[in-house]
């Protein structure tokens, strides 16, 4: 009995991470992540582009704080706010900028949810130290000794202190390009998540984030073990701000993944035999959100019956193993050819053949062989079939092996009063100029030992 309660369980479990796995389009991601899989290729395509957008902000971000401790611990002047935000002297060239630029390239393939999703976190991370989960906020996490007294940007928005020794600020600057790391590196696990789950492909993405916080953990072990970090960053500090942040960016994750409002899918499933169909059509509405979710169906049943018959071959014989066919030459009008002007402007006459174009001097329609049997079977197979006209000589054929089947000489054309040869493959052309051209040298030769 208790055998069979752990299968009972197991099977419980393993159908609770299909699910959680394989969250279809539209669908929310479940687990510790927010938001939902985009619901359609563009808007997936959206996404990735605004995750990398949002890799790119956190990592500027990082970097233009760290400029700006350097440039305080040296006693020097640094724009931090140009070099973060959109200001009369950034020039374009502004983390927020440079954001903003990609968002608007990418904005006819997303959806409105996911721009407004995408300002309103880029909002949140510029903000003020005053908002906690702005990475001003975060500097003061990162640059956290206050041996000197003397904060980064005491009547400003940015928190934290100027490092009070070269060795401080050697651990802090890394410190921060560590976590600028550990963002990325989530980030990219929700977007292949994300992926993954609209093309229904498993995908571990809580696996993907340990390795992430495995690396940054190990960096913080490596960093700790120089000896060079102030009381603040310890190890263990190090580690609580890495986790820290992947819970921030993990309840984030619906800024970038947004789930829309509501859909309609209608779904029509046909189930079919050699004697009997049954067609089934229901209309399901669904409302997406992150809390469970509602579904209605009404549907009506048709049912019709079909009978199927497959006629074998009755032949005498046996099963035919090869076709044959005969030509004949028809009589009348088949037809005619339309211009942009005229939708009658010339007939086609029957058992003709019409070749050429403007100016040329050619009376059609050639007339084709009657009478003319072609067999095929497998004697044909490995061998090129019979070229629309004699060329010049029988031997033009491929390996100058000529197929059943007569052919259809094609009169001189003119074009401008000079003739024109019919068009000839290029391979066949090519070779009709090698023929052409041993026969030259043999007529030379021939020459030569006259003249001994």
């Amino acid at each position: 009995m208790k055998r069979l309660l752990a299968i009972a369980l197991g099977a419980v479990c393993l159908i609770a991470l299909v699910a959680r796995i394989h969250a279809g389009p539209g669908q929310p991601f479940g687990g510790d992540d927010t938001g939902c899989v985009p619901d359609s290729t563009d808007h997936l395509r959206c996404a990735n582009t605004v995750t990398r957008a949002f890799s790119s902000l956190v990592s500027s971000v990082i970097r233009c704080h760290r400029r700006q401790a350097m440039a305080r611990m040296k006693g020097q002047t640094f724009d931090e706010e140009s070099c973060e935000e959109a200001t009369p002297s950034s020039g374009g060239r502004s983390a927020e900028e440079k954001f903003n630029a990609r968002i608007s390239r990418i904005a006819p393939h997303c959806s409105a949810a996911q721009i407004a999703g995408a300002n309103s976190l880029r909002d949140t991370l510029l903000a003020s130290k005053t908002n906690p989960s702005s990475l001003d906020a975060l500097n003061g996490t990162v640059y956290c000794d206050s041996a000197t007294g003397s904060m980064i940007d005491a009547s400003g928005d940015d928190a934290g202190w100027v490092p009070a020794s070269t060795n401080f600020a050697r651990c802090e600057n890394m410190v921060g390009s560590n976590l600028g790391r550990l963002v990325s590196q989530v980030i990219r696990c929700h977007s292949v998540f994300a992926k993954n789950n609209f093309l229904a492909k498993p995908f571990d993405e809580e696996s993907c984030e340990n390795v992430a916080q495995g690396r940054y953990n190990s960096a913080a072990d490596k960093l700790t073990a120089m000896g060079i970090c102030p009381l603040c960053q310890s190890n263990a500090n190090q580690k609580a701000t890495g986790s820290s942040l992947i819970t921030q960016f993990d309840n984030a994750n619906a800024s970038m993944y947004p789930c829309p409002a509501s859909t309609t899918t209608t779904s029509t499933t046909t189930t079919s035999s050699t004697v009997v169909t049954t067609s089934t059509t229901s209309t399901t509405t669904t409302t997406l959100l992150p809390l469970p979710t509602t579904t209605t169906t009404l549907g009506t049943t048709t049912t019709t019956s079909t009978t199927t018959t497959t006629l074998g071959c009755t032949c005498a014989g046996g099963t035919p193993a090869q076709m044959a066919s005969t030509t004949g030459i028809g009589s009348g009008n088949c037809g005619h050819l339309e211009s942009d002007t005229n939708p009658n402007f010339f007939s086609l006459a029957c058992g003709g053949l019409y070749v050429g174009g403007a100016s040329v001097g050619v009376p059609l329609p050639f007339q084709v062989p009657d009478v003319d049997d072609a067999d095929g079977g497998d004697r044909g197979r490995g061998r090129r079939q019979p070229l629309l006209g004699r060329l010049q000589h029988q031997r033009q054929l491929h390996d100058e092996r000529r197929l059943p089947g007569r052919y259809l000489q094609i009169p001189e054309m003119h074009e401008g009063g000079l003739p024109v040869r019919p068009t000839v493959a290029a391979s066949e052309r090519r070779a009709l100029e090698r023929r052409d051209e041993h026969l030259r040298h043999q007529h030379r030769q021939r020459g030569r030992l006259g003249e001994r």
